[in-house]
């Protein structure tokens, strides 16, 4: 076949026939991913253990304050309520002088141990370290807001 004859009846039902099963095909495809992400993005995520909200263990404290202590000078952890959320606040100033540097060992200790060691017991973690500008973390959902 060249390209100067025009296309027999056989052969250009065959090419349609093609061209719908294509588009089809494609098009099932299609609502199938959008039904298979809708259904992942609509199931609710399983409820977490409840806050404990009484003092914090002071094996807990202790081991906050090991970890805080090698990475900051005058480290504190300080326990504030904001709206019945607990928020850890962290202040102190940084051992490393260069704030990159400070910033690359500090934020894995945080996310990997101090973040998960307070997770029973509270919502926020937040920071006011000299010369950062490190924004708060949510620990958890926070709850729904009480109905007056």
């Amino acid at each position: 076949m060249s390209l100067e004859e025009p296309l027999t009846e056989v052969e250009r039902r065959s090419e349609t026939r093609w061209a719908v099963g294509g588009i089809a095909l494609i098009a099932a495809f299609s609502l199938g991913a959008i039904f298979a992400g809708y259904r992942i993005l609509s199931q609710q995520p399983p409820p977490a253990p409840p806050v404990d909200h009484g003092a914090l263990p002071e094996a807990v404290k202790a081991k906050a304050m090991g970890l805080l202590s090698s990475q900051l000078d005058q480290g504190r952890l300080e326990e504030r309520w904001d709206e019945g959320r607990r928020d850890f606040h962290i202040t102190g100033t940084p051992r490393n002088p260069l704030v990159s540097q400070f910033l690359r060992d500090f934020k894995p200790v945080v996310a990997k141990e101090l973040m998960p060691l307070l997770r029973p017991y509270g919502e926020v973690i937040s920071f006011e370290v000299y010369n950062t500008d490190l924004p708060p973390a949510r620990l958890r959902a926070f709850p729904p807001a009480p109905t007056h």
